[in-house]
């Protein structure tokens, strides 16, 4: 399951009650951000299934968990 860097923040400034506003200014030609920048990474965690291991939460659920938990924490 993927997310987008723009979803994370999203999701973590909904969690804080802020209105954000983004602005896009570009990038590099045929990319995107800035020079040595990876368009995509996709982590590999086959070797874990191969063991018997599942993950119980999806990419967005662990950072929405991740959000929740930390802004607790500072609370």
């Amino acid at each position: 399951m993927t997310i987008m860097v723009k979803e994370t923040t999203e999701i973590v400034a909904r969690a804080m009650n802020l209105n954000l506003r983004f602005e896009f200014t570009g990038g590099v030609e045929g990319g995107r951000g800035w020079v040595g920048d990876v368009k995509y990474m996709l982590l590999d965690i086959s070797k874990l299934k191969n063991t018997g291991w599942k993950p119980r939460l999806s990419s967005r659920e662990a950072v929405e968990r991740t959000t929740r938990e930390l802004i607790s924490e500072l609370l």
